[in-house]
């Protein structure tokens, strides 16, 4: 603290009237509360944050300022917890002692308000700045990871492919082993960079431009080729809409090889995934992936993709591969006005029902 200086002349609170004195030379209650005295008599490691938390309070930012210049203090920086803990304790007693000695109980009650309005917000850009490192994070550690993936991949794929010469039986299923766990790896990769881009649906390009529905599964079908065959689980096509239509074809892509991936991955050898496709009866496109496994909690599977809309990561069910992949899938459908659901198969197994307003050309 500085006793020597007059902290009234550096900043007054209430206009010209607060340089006042009462007749006895006290202060007036209302200027019991002044700010630069307040960061002041705080520790010298607080006095930053408090003075961040007056700012946030309502005290006038060129009033922030020059208590900022007239105590040489740095620009605020975030905080740990314990530390606006202090900083908020700090402001409280102040209050507190500025209403014992005078305040009235209405200016007390709205400088606590006022505080606890700060506290939420500084909690709220705490967690925002800690999601946007993580997601950052999560981008560049998945960035650095794909590129050597790739490279092992490209191998695998050319080993499979005899394109470095022939291959006994066990080398052949030691190979297709390796190809397929590179698959899933780049997969999971793309999908955690997808996923750390995914912060809200203002953040997801919808395209509206024409497309045929029947080419977009030939390209699914023609994808899951290796992890059909390597999984021996059947893949049915049933194709009850085949007009053009106008949407966004690469969310429709992305989301039928995300449902037809986690399907076929639940299963075992000598398992079934169907894909159907048809109108909707206003006209949307409705599409319906089903597997014949031994089935999922379908409540637990909603409650999921319900938490994926407000950014909650999927967890996994048994019976049912969720990963990010599905969670990826529900923000882009919502993304494009859609829904997706599920249900338990007429026969047994899971049932994702996907409906999108990609309407006919």
């Amino acid at each position: 603290m500085r006793p020597d200086r007059d902290w009234r002349n550096v900043i007054p609170l209430h206009g010209p009237g607060s340089e006042r004195r009462q007749a006895d030379g006290t202060l007036p209650p209302d200027d019991l509360w002044n700010p630069a005295r307040i960061v002041d008599e705080a520790p010298a490691p607080l006095r930053s944050l408090v003075l961040d938390l007056l700012g946030a309070m309502g005290v006038d930012q060129a009033a922030v300022e020059e208590i900022r210049r007239s105590l040489d203090l740095t620009d605020p920086s975030p905080g740990e917890p314990e530390q606006m803990g202090a900083a908020v304790s700090v402001l409280r007693a102040a209050v507190e002692r500025a209403a014992v000695l005078g305040a009235s109980p209405e200016i007390t009650r709205i400088r606590h308000d006022c505080l606890d309005a700060a506290c939420v917000a500084w909690a709220d850009d705490t967690l925002e700045r800690q999601a946007t490192a993580q997601r950052r994070f999560l981008r560049d550690v998945s960035h650095d990871i794909r590129s050597p993936l790739n490279s092992i991949l490209f191998l695998a794929d050319a080993l499979r492919s005899r394109h470095s010469g022939d291959l006994n039986s066990v080398q052949s299923r030691q190979v297709d082993v390796l190809f397929m766990a590179s698959v899933t790896l780049v997969k999971l990769v793309n999908d955690l960079i997808d996923f750390s881009h995914l912060d809200s649906d203002a953040d997801i390009q919808v395209a509206s431009s024409p497309f045929s529905v029947e080419s977009v599964v030939d390209d699914v079908q023609s994808l899951m080729g290796p992890l059909l065959a390597y999984h021996e689980v059947s893949f049915d096509v049933r194709r009850r809409e085949t007009n053009p239509r106008k949407g966004d074809s690469q969310i429709l892509n992305r989301v039928l090889l995300n449902l037809v991936s986690n399907a076929v991955q639940a299963l075992g050898e000598g398992g079934k995934v169907r894909l159907e496709v048809w109108d909707g009866p206003t006209g949307t496109l409705e599409v319906s992936v089903t597997d014949n496994g031994a089935g999922a909690d379908i409540d637990r599977i909603q409650a999921a993709l319900r938490a994926a809309l407000v950014g909650e990561a999927l967890t996994v069910t048994e019976g049912w591969t969720h990963g990010l992949g599905l969670s990826i899938s529900a923000r882009l459908v919502a993304a494009a006005g859609g829904t997706l659901d599920a249900e338990a198969g007429e026969t047994g197994g899971t049932r994702l029902l996907l409906s999108l307003p990609f309407g006919v050309l």
